[in-house]
């Protein structure tokens, strides 16, 4: 079997799983013949179990802790010089922003989660001054 369930644990081996496994889907969809054929197949149990246990949600929580974690850690240790920005806590909500959208941590599915992510992180004043 498939160890899907656990997701949220093994993120980058599992982040490739699902998307392997999401592209088959999608692959095998296309070969139904009709719009009866796939929504036939999309409401069998066995396909909707299956789906459901991908938690993609669990995955988004992990990876908004993370990314927000390392900001605050930055933001409560005070400043430094960072590699792009004169301040280090702007180089860190920059390099939170670009690991929103990185092909290893988002997905497609969970844009509007990784959009309100990116409105919060940018929230914080990032200086337009480069180093």
């Amino acid at each position: 079997t498939l160890s899907i369930h656990s997701f949220p644990t093994r993120r980058s081996s599992d982040l490739q799983n699902y998307l392997l496994t999401t592209a088959f889907i999608s692959r095998l969809e296309s070969l139904a013949p009709t719009l009866a054929h796939l929504t036939a197949l999309r409401s069998h149990p066995t396909y909707t179990n299956f789906v459901k246990r991908f938690q993609l949600p669990i995955y988004f929580q992990l990876r908004f802790k993370e990314i927000v974690t390392n900001v605050e850690r930055t933001l409560d240790g005070g400043s430094g010089g960072g590699e792009v920005f004169l301040l280090s806590e702007s180089e860190s909500i920059r390099k939170a922003l670009v690991r929103c959208w990185s092909e290893d941590v988002y997905l497609q599915e969970l844009a509007g989660r990784f959009w309100r992510l990116t409105l919060q992180v940018s929230r914080f004043s990032v200086t337009p001054f480069f180093a």
